[in-house]
Formats: structure tokens, sequence, C-alpha cells
């Protein structure tokens, strides 16, 4: 069975959000394994209330793909829209979904 984490940033929004994805990747007959284990899956959900917020990201993202480098990295979240190419470059990193597209993150 394929298995996915989240690690989620920032306000109720995102904390919001995060847990309406992961019932959405349960429905679908993925299951939720904590992060620090490893997943298929890891959806980095991101905050950009201040640069340190982006930063701290940007270092879980590194500090995960150096763990699990067969993990299968996402970036969505408020810095996945204003700072793109940045988490692109980053290792592991195979996708960044913008904010607005979020919610077809489990389809």
């Amino acid at each position: 069975m394929r298995t996915f984490a989240f690690v989620t940033f920032g306000c109720k929004v995102n904390q919001y959000e995060s847990q309406a994805l992961r019932e959405r990747f349960a429905r679908r007959g993925l299951e939720e394994v904590p992060a620090e284990r490893g997943a298929d899956l890891i959806v980095v959900n991101t905050c950009t209330v201040t640069e340190v917020a982006t930063a701290e990201a940007q270092r879980v993202v590194r500090r995960l793909a150096r763990k699990f480098p067969f993990a299968e990295i996402t970036v969505t979240g408020c810095a996945a829209d204003s700072h793109r190419q940045e988490f692109l470059g980053l290792p592991g990193v195979r996708r960044v979904v913008p904010h607005d597209e979020k919610a077809a993150l489990a389809e």
C-alpha cells in the first residue's frame, strides 16, 4: 500500500486544508504515516507569514530529501506561490502546487 505524510506550517486554514487532503488521500486507499518515518509521498504545506517560515519549510524539505531519498516531495501552500522556483530547485521536490490548486492534490 502506498503511503503519505504531511508536514504543515502556518495558520488554521493550512491545518484545515491539510486535514481535508489527508481524508481524500485515505479515501483513495493511501495509508498515512508520520513524516518522520518516511512515506512514498510527503506533502509540505507551507506558509509565508515571515521569511523565517519559508526558510524553515525549505530546511525541512532538504532534511526529508536526505533522510528519505525515495520519497516524492510535493510542496504547496503560500510559499509555493511566492518561492516556486526555489522549491523546485531543492532535492527530492517533484512538484510545486500553487495554493489555488492545492485542493486537487489528491486527484
